[in-house]
């Protein structure tokens, strides 16, 4: 118990010095929808910087006064940074929408028209640009069987198959 509580302060320290940079992308397959249901969560500081790195406007996601203009900016940088395939071919993704709740950035996409999902390869390098050692969780779901992917720097892309 005496070497926890001297490691305590150890690992807060680490923990603060170094931070770590994640999102977690779900996206859910509904065979009687034949639709690919996407959420992503960002920490909204986080995608707060990137989109500064490579918007000419300046941007306060707690104080957007132009939604439209904002997402404007929103889906240039989603679609360059993030895309699907499904059984080895694109599908377009449309943008539903987004939110902030607490210290997230919730953003929703779907594909429609999927009548089914042997496979997806999914790209994701949002925040990658801006932040080193940012990964990208991302969990595919069909009929209760659930595939996941570690995705960055190192692994940009990957495809999971379903049987």
């Amino acid at each position: 118990m005496m070497l926890q509580m001297k490691l305590f302060p150890l690992l807060v320290w680490i923990f603060l010095r170094h931070p770590f940079f994640v999102s977690v992308t779900e996206i859910d397959y509904r065979s009687s929808q034949q639709s690919v249901q996407i959420t992503h969560k960002i920490f909204w500081d986080d995608l707060e910087k990137a989109l500064n790195e490579t918007s000419p406007t300046k941007i306060n996601l707690l104080a957007i006064e132009d939604t439209v203009a904002f997402n404007a900016v929103f889906v240039k940088y989603l679609n360059k940074n993030f895309s699907l395939q499904v059984n080895d071919k694109p599908v377009n993704l449309a943008f539903i929408g987004w939110e902030i709740e607490g210290d997230a950035f919730w953003c929703y996409q779907e594909a429609t028209k999927v009548k089914s999902l042997s496979s997806v390869t999914v790209r994701n390098q949002m925040l990658v640009q801006t932040f080193e050692s940012q990964e990208n969780l991302v969990h595919v779901k069909k009929e209760g069987s659930i595939k996941s992917a570690r995705l960055g720097k190192e692994v940009p892309e990957k495809k999971l198959s379903f049987k």
